[in-house]
C-alpha cells in the first residue's frame, strides 16, 4: 500500500546578524552534547564546560592529523573554566571538530556544526533563475516541479532532519523550461520536521516541511 504523505509549508523567516540566535553546546569527559547541531549564519554557539580541560578544534582532526577541510579553521585554547569558547559562524557549510587535549577525540569527543543559509538572504538571485512556483508532492517518492529560464548543471537538493542528518543529498542538471524531479522518501519517518533545500548557482533557497503519514 502506498505510503502517502501531506505537505505542509512553513517559510522560514529572513535572519540577518543583528537577529542571530545564540545556540548552547555542553561538554564534559567525553562528549559534546548535542553532538551535531544545525544553524543559521549568523548564528553564535556557546560552549560550556560541565567539566574537565577541553577545548573545540576545528582545524586538525586529532585522530588523524588531517584537516578538517571546513569553511573556516580555529581551534580555541584548552582550559577548565565553564565559558569554554563562543564563535560566530558566517559563512555556511559542514563544520567537523573536535577536543585536542589528549585522547579525548580518540574516547569520542567530537562534533559537528551545520551552517545553512537562512530563507530569503539568496531568495532573489534563485527566483531570477527559476520561476516562483515551487510545486512539491509526495507519495512514494518527493516530487519537486518548477520553470527554469536558463540551463544549469549545478543544482542540489537536500533533505535534512531536525538533528542535522542529511537524509537526502541528489545534484540535479537544469534544464531551460520545466524540470520535474523525483526522488524515493522511503527512508524518511513519518510526522517529521524537516528542511528542505534547493541550490542553484551557488545560492539557497530553504524551505521547513512537515511530513504527516
Amino acid at each position: 500500500m502506498k505510503k502517502i504523505f501531506t505537505l505542509f509549508f512553513a517559510i522560514l523567516i529572513a535572519f540577518n546578524f543583528t537577529s542571530q540566535i545564540s545556540h548552547t553546546v555542553n561538554s564534559g569527559n567525553f562528549y559534546y552534547n548535542p553532538n551535531t547541531i544545525t544553524i543559521d549564519v549568523g548564528d553564535t554557539v556557546h560552549w560550556i564546560n560541565d567539566n574537565g580541560f577541553h577545548n573545540v578544534n576545528f582545524s586538525t582532526n586529532t585522530i588523524t592529523g588531517s584537516s578538517f577541510n571546513n569553511p573556516e579553521s580555529f581551534i580555541s585554547t584548552p582550559t577548565s573554566n565553564q565559558d569554554m569558547y563562543s564563535h560566530v559562524f558566517t559563512i555556511p557549510g559542514q563544520y567537523l571538530y573536535d577536543c585536542s587535549v589528549g585522547s579525548h577525540a580518540a574516547n569520542g569527543m567530537t562534533g559537528e556544526v551545520i551552517v545553512q543559509t537562512p530563507f530569503g538572504s539568496t531568495e532573489n538571485h534563485v527566483h531570477s533563475i527559476i520561476d516562483e512556483t515551487f510545486r512539491f508532492s509526495f507519495s512514494e517518492n518527493l516530487l519537486i516541479q518548477f520553470n527554469s529560464f536558463k540551463v544549469l548543471n549545478n543544482g542540489v537538493v537536500n533533505l535534512i532532519g531536525l538533528d542535522g542528518k542529511t537524509l537526502l543529498n541528489q545534484v540535479i542538471s537544469i534544464k531551460e523550461g520545466a524540470n520535474s524531479f523525483s526522488f524515493s522518501v522511503n527512508n524518511i519517518s513519518s510526522n517529521s520536521i524537516l528542511f528542505l533545500s534547493i541550490d542553484i548557482d551557488g545560492n539557497q533557497i530553504t524551505k521547513k516541511i512537515s511530513f504527516i503519514k
